[in-house]
C-alpha cells in the first residue's frame, strides 16, 4: 500500500485514540500554573492509582529507527518494503496569548493546547514524586484489515492526592556515555606507560654517562706504573 497513505492513517488513527483516552482522564481537575515555573496542581483529592493524565499531543511523527526509552512512543505502526514504522508523540502546551496580542489584528490567531501531560514537573527528590509514567493499550480494527493498537502514553498517581497538591514525576536521567570513556582511559594508561618508559630511558642514559668518567679512570689508573 502506499506509503503516503499509510502514514497519514496511522497518524490519524493515533490522534483518534488520544482522544477518546483524553476524554476518559482527570485534566478537569487540574490547574496548570505558567509562572514563575510550569507546574500543575490538583484542584481535588484523589486515592492512590484513581487519577490519571494522558498524553494528548497535536504533533506525531513516524520513525523507522525503534525509539529509545526516553521517546514518548505510542509503538509499531506499520511495515513498508522491509522496514518498521513507530509512531512517536511530541508534546507540548501552548497557553492562551494576552490581550495584548489578541488585538493585534495581524497577529495569527493560535488557540491554546493544554494538556497537563507534558506540564507535569520532573524532579531528582524521591520524597516529590506522586506520579508515574505508563501506557494503556487502546485496540481499533477497521473492517477486515487487521487489528491494531496504540499505546497511549499516560500518567498514574503513586501516592493518595490532596487538593492543591503539586503533581511531580521523577527525572529520567540520561546515561552516562561509559563507551567513550573507555578510549580516554585507554589513551592515558597509553600516555601514562610512554612517559614511563621514556624517565626510564632517561635515568639509563644519566646512569651511563656518569659511569663513563669513571671507567675511564679506573683504565688509566691501571695503565700508569
Amino acid at each position: 500500500m502506499n506509503f503516503d497513505f499509510l502514514s497519514s492513517w496511522s497518524v490519524g488513527m493515533v490522534k483518534a485514540c488520544m482522544r477518546s483516552a483524553f476524554e476518559k482522564s482527570k485534566d478537569a481537575h487540574i490547574q496548570i500554573i505558567r509562572k514563575p515555573e510550569m507546574r500543575v496542581i490538583v484542584l481535588k483529592a484523589f486515592k492512590k492509582n484513581s487519577f490519571q493524565l494522558v498524553g494528548l499531543a497535536t504533533s506525531v511523527v513516524l520513525s523507522s529507527v525503534k525509539p529509545s526509552e526516553s521517546t514518548t512512543t505510542v509503538g509499531h505502526m506499520f511495515d513498508h518494503k522491509g522496514k518498521s514504522y513507530y509512531g512517536i508523540v511530541r508534546g507540548s502546551v501552548s497557553f492562551p496569548r494576552s490581550e495584548a496580542l489578541r488585538s493585534d489584528c495581524n497577529a495569527k490567531e493560535s488557540e491554546p493546547f493544554l494538556a497537563g501531560y507534558w506540564a507535569v514537573r520532573s524532579t531528582s527528590h524521591h520524597d516529590e514524586v506522586n506520579m508515574v509514567k505508563d501506557a494503556t493499550e487502546t485496540r481499533y480494527k477497521i473492517g477486515d484489515s487487521k487489528p491494531g493498537c496504540v499505546m497511549v502514553p499516560i500518567m498514574t498517581n503513586c501516592k493518595d492526592l490532596k487538593e492543591g497538591d503539586e503533581l511531580c514525576i521523577w527525572k529520567q536521567e540520561k546515561p552516562k556515555p561509559t563507551h567513550f570513556m573507555k578510549p580516554t582511559r585507554a589513551k592515558g594508561e597509553a600516555a601514562a606507560s610512554t612517559a614511563r618508559a621514556a624517565a626510564s630511558t632517561a635515568r639509563e642514559a644519566t646512569a651511563a654517562s656518569a659511569e663513563g668518567p669513571a671507567k675511564r679512570r679506573r683504565v688509566r689508573g691501571k695503565a700508569e706504573p
